[in-house]
């Protein structure tokens, strides 16, 4: 783990926060991101919102955790929840690396792609102007030849965005899987896919600069998993604790100067979420998976609750506090999400200390001793856990003992061509 995820100084030079650890910070902006969203959106109940009657905190393998909240599962506004999807994906990239070089002679290419645009072109234009180029140069008689020629098994694509000086700035993260190519290849490769590129763009009168379209090879799995979804790990987030960059400000960013006061950033923000709502971040070319015999990937939805599961298999001490509505309404409201983890790292008796110096009223019951779970779920009043709803209901079941309820609407995402 590095240490921008790990500790995170806060951001801005006016900021009012002046020291935070990194979990305290993503749990801010979610908070803030929440704000602007409103109510109604899903960001705004993640990590806040009761799905039981009790809230309770696990310690897992890499930390702690909360089990009976709802989680939002979107990468694109939630920063608690990017961070773990991103990390996921990561792991789900790296193995697939790894296949491909198990192989033999096979190679991994990392390629960005981008174009010119200005303060007034919307989010919007500039995602749909971007997806249409990358349809255009993937469906293309011409690409088509380049596979064969030089052995392109598939991609994994990724979507960021940033906004700077020149407003909005998107740009396609790629990694290519060929076969193995001598440095003569490799560059005739790179111009393939940017005179393409650039002859697209041109159609719609926009110029596109070869200095702002990287290419290069991936040096292992590791390098090639941070780079396709470093958009929500926890270093990129943390990144918006430091200094601004000339390139421009990431959404986290972004959130954050709303939460110091700026209502241009707000403004921003809310434009950026209207764009990519229900829009797919990360996309696999159609067969790669299958073509290493792997499994298909996990939803965002599953990423971002991998530690609430992964505390059902907990054993005997696992649990470490409980809290009920009263309590739990107070916590929420006095912004100590976070810091209840923390001291939940420690014990029951830092829990009960962090909520007496902030004047909130102790649960009614405290953590009862269970034995090993063995795959079951955890026997706690009232609640045992999330249970996955078969796949397309779009929602999330949570299974109490005397009934079985929906709570929690995920969204869909649309369905995005691929490259045949």
């Amino acid at each position: 783990m590095s240490g921008l995820d790990t500790v995170a100084n806060n951001p801005t030079r006016n900021s009012k926060f002046q020291c935070e650890n990194a979990k305290d910070y993503r749990h801010r902006l979610r908070n803030r991101a929440g704000e602007i969203l409103g109510g109604e959106h899903r960001t705004s109940h993640c990590g806040r919102r009761r799905c039981s009657e009790v809230v309770s905190v696990h310690k897992t393998k890499t930390g702690t955790c909360y089990r009976g909240i709802s989680t939002c599962g979107s990468i694109w506004t939630c920063p608690e929840c990017a961070s773990k999807i991103s990390n996921g994906r990561a792991e789900e990239v790296e193995e697939l690396v790894r296949a491909h070089e198990r192989q033999g002679n096979g190679m991994v290419f990392m390629n960005t792609l981008t174009m010119r645009h200005t303060s007034h072109d919307t989010c919007n234009e500039l995602r749909q102007l971007l997806l249409w180029a990358w349809d255009q140069l993937i469906r293309s008689g011409h690409w088509k030849r380049v596979k064969e020629r030089f052995g392109v098994h598939g991609y994994i694509r990724a979507f960021e965005i940033t906004h700077g000086v020149n407003g909005w700035h998107p740009h396609l993260h790629i990694l290519w899987f060929t076969d193995e190519l001598s440095e003569e290849e490799q560059n005739e490769l790179k111009f393939e896919i940017f005179d393409r590129w650039s002859d697209l763009m041109a159609k719609k009168g926009i110029e596109v600069s070869l200095k702002a379209q990287d290419f290069y090879k991936a040096e292992n799995p590791q390098k090639a998993g941070q780079y396709i979804s470093k958009w929500g790990s926890g270093a990129e987030i943390a990144k918006g604790a430091l200094k601004r960059s000339e390139k421009g400000r990431s959404i986290w960013q972004l959130i954050d100067d709303a939460d110091n006061g700026s209502n241009s950033s707000a403004v921003l923000f809310a434009e950026y979420a209207k764009t990519f709502h229900r829009a797919r971040h990360l996309t696999y070319s159609r067969g790669l998976r299958e073509r290493y015999q792997l499994k298909d990937e996990a939803s965002d939805e599953q990423l971002s609750m991998a530690e609430e599961m992964e505390a059902h298999e907990i054993e005997e001490g696992g649990e470490v506090f409980r809290f009920d509505p009263h309590s739990w309404i107070q916590v929420v409201r006095k912004r100590l999400t976070a810091q209840v983890l923390g001291a939940a790292m420690i014990g029951p008796d830092e829990v009960e200390n962090l909520l007496i110096r902030h004047e909130i009223d102790l649960p009614e019951f405290k953590p009862e001793a269970y034995g090993p779970i063995s795959g079951q779920l955890a026997r706690i009043p009232e609640y045992t856990g999330f249970v996955r709803t078969p796949k397309g209901t779009g929602s999330t079941k949570v299974l109490n003992q005397s009934h079985v309820r929906r709570e929690m609407q995920s969204l869909k995402p649309e369905k995005e061509d691929e490259a045949a």
